[in-house]
């Protein structure tokens, strides 16, 4: 077979040099055998670049290497969808056009250093790529490459920023470019839609300085968002147009397990009316308001601003369950009535409880009809002789702690400084030696008066706890989360230490209070979630549509990184060991990037490490093995003396690191998903280790490695990781990891 395959490639002028490597005249040759050979195929070395078939496509090739002494064809690798590398050999080019180098919004590596570029203002675009994020390279240079581009004009692309229309409407979309241009390319789309397939009623009209979209009877299907993309400007330049048909709307309900999703679409998708009817009893309210939670008696519907667009709204809706909430709030079969202008659309499910529901009922009130009022009254005598008791010995309780924590704020006020955050008070603890540092012998956790923060819906819920979006008197509405744990000296011991934590890539612990038995933490809330779920929401996608929000590229992954690593160098400055570091325990704040066309509209996020021992207990056991007669260990994310021994270390952190690393560039996948735990232990002895993602640079794959070595004492440093070429590291970074 190889044999049959040799002479194949040969007679196509291609030749195979080892089981993944394949030299070839050009690429028309490629395109002509590319069938031929396995998916095993990585890299490709042509020795021609000036001739390109209209479309070629690969899903093995990872590197081109490139004898080009003629011009590189426009957009001859675009469909290269695995491609990392580009090297031009023995290159005679002086220019290098964008569209030659573009590859479906993928940023590639391109080394140059072989062609003798000029400063024309066709290479200004080489060295300021983070415009034009979808459409950069990371450029090696020629040293000589010393050029100012001062005088060069990028240019505009004008358009109407919406188009309103009714659907059988023959409408006109104008754009006209102000920018320095070269040919048109009348083969490819200029206009394309927001996650949808092409559309057959459209006429595209195309000159250097103006081009033309016609849609002829417009249809429902087309209200969204249009991008623009102006492929035969000198530099890449792109908008968008709002296409606002009149359609009715429409609803769908998904469920997510602990609540519900109500994705309603539509325009004009404004006003908003939602009925609810459940057990007889029938509620409406105005939900126009992006940003206002909705409380009806027995569901709570909380808008989700991050997946919102101008023809759609997303709501969560789910029925409340907390141990602090006045009314009993019972799952049951709910219909939901969505109204707007011009029609209303009907759903109809069952929605549960979200969390552990602490009250008496959880089910609707049947009537007992066969039973007398006097039967009636000796039944429920008891039951409300018993709630009564109780409350008497909850109020003698809470006294008593009030008084206490009064007591002991008094002891301590000559001493300590009280907060200017909290009143702080004192706990009687004993650290757990995982977590302790010097510095921490005061043991005072803050403590916040339960009647300051108010409760809201639940975001997150486990087998031991649930995570609560709250307010707090203090930071304002919706701006802390609230974790609810049964009070137990593990997880006080980690709030003490958390609670003493302060940097900018560490989740802080402003206090915490009781309700009860429970223990109510009190954190900064992060809005975007964490980190895992946050990347693969914007990995690359497989299609060559439009992605909102855009797919995460190379710089802004590295950046991820760098936060994190910053975060974990001021934990080994403190002496403190994580223990459980990984993607799922870092959370993201910052404005939401659904509405961006490009990742340079990406707002800056920030991202922080969290959960020092509690994610366990509050997210679940998926990620977790139990070793013997040990404890739980996030087994994916260990060394092989956490795994033998459970001897954790700072050097065990960098292990972790290394995975989470792992992690970020692979767009939150989970290393060795195929085995399951038992057989990921054994992999991890055995000295096997997650395979280089597909978009990781070598560099960083390298780095990754180095926080895997075996010996705890040959792994690398956290610092060491943080000041490494590979994160191109910036002082701000190290002085922020290290504060004074």
């Amino acid at each position: 077979m190889f044999w049959t395959l040799l002479l194949v490639a040969r007679t196509n002028s291609c030749e195979i040099l080892t089981n993944s490597s394949l030299l070839c005249t050009n690429l028309s040759d490629f395109h002509l055998t590319s069938s031929n050979y396995s998916e095993s195929l990585r890299s490709l070395n042509l020795e021609q670049c000036d001739q390109a078939p209209p479309s070629i496509t690969s899903s093995a090739v990872e590197h081109i290497g490139i004898h080009c002494n003629g011009s590189l064809p426009a957009f001859a690798f675009e469909n290269f969808v695995h491609l990392i590398s580009i090297e031009l050999l023995e290159c005679e080019l002086s220019e290098i056009p964008w569209q030659s180098l573009y590859v479906n919004g993928k940023t590639l590596s391109v080394d140059l250093r072989s062609c003798p570029l000029d400063c024309s203002c066709t290479n200004e675009w080489l060295i300021s790529s983070q415009h034009y994020s979808t459409y950069a390279v990371t450029p090696i240079l020629p040293e000589t490459f010393q050029c100012s581009f001062s005088h060069c004009v990028r240019g505009t692309i004008m358009a109407e920023p919406y188009i309103e229309c009714v659907p059988g409407d023959t409408i006109t979309i104008d754009v006209n470019i102000s920018a320095p241009t070269t040919e048109l390319f009348a083969h490819r789309n200029y206009f394309s839609w927001h996650m949808s397939s092409a559309q057959n009623n459209v006429t595209e009209h195309l000159s250097k300085k103006h081009i033309q979209l016609v849609i002829y009877a417009v249809t429902e299907k087309q209200l969204g968002t249009i991008s623009v993309v102006c492929w035969h400007c000198d530099h890449p330049l792109m908008t968008t147009i709002e296409l606002r048909v009149r359609a009715p709307l429409r609803a769908r309900l998904e469920d997510r397990g602990d609540s519900h999703l109500i994705v309603v679409s539509g325009w004009p998708i404004n006003p908003i009316n939602l009925t609810i009817e459940w057990s007889g009893e029938t509620e409406t309210r105005n939900l126009s308001d992006e940003k206002t939670v909705t409380f009806f008696n027995n569901l709570v519907v909380r808008p989700d601003t991050g997946q919102s667009l101008f023809y759609r709204r997303v709501f969560s809706v789910f029925a409340l369950a907390c141990s602090t909430c006045p009314v009993d709030h019972p799952a049951g079969n709910y219909s939901l009535y969505i109204c707007s202008t011009y029609n209303c659309y009907r759903l109809h499910n069952y929605i549960q409880h979200v969390g552990n529901h602490t009250k008496l009922w959880t089910e609707s009130f049947t009537e007992w009809p066969s039973l007398t009022p006097v039967a009636l009254f000796f039944l429920l005598m008891p039951i409300f002789t018993m709630l009564l008791l109780r409350a008497r010995v909850m109020r003698s309780c809470r006294a008593k702690i009030d008084l206490m924590r009064k007591r002991a704020v008094r002891e301590r006020i000559e001493s300590r400084r009280t907060s200017r955050v909290t009143e702080e008070t004192l706990l009687r603890l004993e650290e757990r030696s995982s977590l302790t540092s010097s510095d921490y012998s005061g043991q005072i956790i803050p403590f916040i008066e339960l009647g300051t923060i108010r409760i809201h819906e639940c975001i997150g819920k486990g087998a031991f706890g649930e995570v609560y979006c709250g307010s707090w008197d203090k930071t304002g509405d919706r701006s802390v989360a609230i974790k609810s744990m049964k009070a137990d000296e593990d997880v006080e011991k980690e709030a003490l230490v958390l609670s003493r934590l302060e940097h900018s890539n560490i989740v802080r612990l402003y206090g915490m209070t009781r309700d009860g038995p429970c223990l109510l933490l009190v954190f900064e809330h992060m809005n975007l979630g964490d980190l895992r779920s946050y990347l693969r929401a914007r990995a690359p996608a497989s299609s060559s549509y439009s992605q909102f929000p855009p797919a995460l590229i190379e710089d802004e992954l590295r950046s991820i990184v760098r936060q994190i690593v910053s975060g974990l160098c001021y934990l080994t400055s403190q002496q403190i060991v994580h223990r459980d570091l990984a993607a799922r325990n870092c959370l993201v704040s910052g404005e939401s990037d659904l509405r961006c066309c490009l990742p340079s509209q990406r707002p800056s996020i920030t991202v922080k490490i969290s959960d020092f021992g509690m994610s366990r207990r509050l997210y679940g056991q998926a990620d977790y093995y139990r070793m013997h007669n040990h404890s739980l260990l996030p087994v994916r994310w260990l060394p092989p003396e956490a795994i033998n021994d459970c001897k954790f270390s700072s050097s065990s952190d960098v292990w972790a690191l290394g995975v989470t690393m792992w992690e970020v560039f692979s767009y939150g996948e989970v290393p060795f998903a195929e085995l399951n735990n038992f057989e990921m232990v054994s992999c991890a002895m055995a000295g096997i280790r997650p395979p280089r993602p597909k978009c990781c640079p070598m560099v960083m794959y390298e780095l990754m490695q180095r926080c895997w070595a075996v010996d705890p004492d040959e792994r690398i440093r956290a610092e060491e990781v943080l000041l490494d070429p590979a994160l191109a590291p910036r002082l701000t970074d190290f002085i922020s990891a290290f504060p004074t």
